[in-house]
């Protein structure tokens, strides 16, 4: 075979290779999305001592409330001071991540819990930088409010992480009281930027934003809910089923989530739950437990 039959030949070889394994590339199966859904809880349970409380036994009332925790796939709870024992003694979900509780110079510690049926792969926790009041504006200075960031695998394989803020933010009503709020959203973004940059995002707690209802001095927290939204990219679910219609109505427990491009997220149901009473039908905390239910779809990046 002379030099130029030889080239020709080797060049049609060698096309042909390229044209199989484009074919072979082309006619790879496409990896199928996988859906699911998940249940989300955010709960005050109002665990402070009973002789702040003054409203009979809230160690009984933790224990009534803890065994029906078991039943939601993940759930953020708020004011968890002094009765942990007993809020955890019946709730069987395997993940049960506590803040830093240790009140150090301060009454309490943070309250903050997150529990869920998903694995928890990472967690950090942090008490707000700013706050007011210390014997007067909702006294929120005494405990160590914060919020915790913990990823959770919905799925090992394909492995799917979602990373979930529980928060609980100042609660006073003055104007200094929203300035900390304020900078408590700031806060809170500063860390969604750098711990969950294109990730999907659930924030849960009891914010202590009220965008209808006036404050002291005329003004409500629209601005500060609407930074937080707006400043993550989040979507608040309580407005897509209209939960809020007037300021008497308004819910400042809230779940507000973001999608990411692999995992998409859509709110299914939200409502609060009834059935956190007693044999009174007496309601177990001074808040709602605000259930939304969540379906997902997540298909893996290209590449993977």
């Amino acid at each position: 075979m002379d030099g130029l039959h030889g080239s020709r030949w080797i060049g049609l070889f060698g096309m042909i290779g390229w044209i199989s394994l484009f074919g072979m590339i082309g006619c790879q199966t496409p990896i199928k999305p996988v859906v699911g859904e998940f249940s989300v809880l955010t709960y005050n349970v109002k665990g402070l001592p009973a002789i702040v409380e003054g409203t009979g036994d809230p160690a009984t009332r933790m224990k009534l409330i803890s065994p029906m925790l078991n039943d939601y796939g993940i759930v953020g709870i708020q004011e968890n001071f002094q009765y942990n024992d007993e809020l955890m003694s019946k709730v069987t979900l395997p993940s049960r991540i506590h803040a830093s509780r240790e009140p150090r110079d301060r009454a309490y510690g943070s309250g903050l819990s997150l529990l869920s049926r998903f694995s928890a792969i990472a967690q950090e926790d942090a008490a707000w930088e700013k706050c007011h009041g210390i014997v007067s504006n909702a006294n929120d200075c005494l405990a160590y409010k914060g919020f915790q960031r913990v990823r959770l695998q919905i799925q090992q394989e394909p492995s799917i992480v979602l990373d979930v803020y529980n928060l609980h933010a100042d609660a006073g009503s003055g104007a200094e009281d929203q300035a900390a709020r304020m900078a408590q959203v700031e806060q809170l973004l500063s860390a969604i930027q750098k711990q969950s940059a294109g990730q999907a995002v659930l924030v849960i707690g009891d914010t202590n934003m009220r965008a209808l209802k006036a404050r002291e001095g005329g003004k409500t927290d629209a601005e500060q809910l609407t930074r937080l939204i707006e400043g993550a990219g989040l979507t608040d679910s309580c407005k897509l089923f209209q939960c809020d219609k007037d300021a008497d109505s308004e819910h400042i427990d809230r779940v507000l989530f973001r999608r990411s491009p692999a995992l998409q997220l859509e709110a299914s149901e939200w409502k609060t739950e009834a059935r956190f009473v007693n044999e009174k039908a007496e309601a177990l905390s001074d808040h709602p437990a605000v259930l939304v239910r969540f379906r997902f779809t997540y298909t893996a990046p290209v590449g993977t």
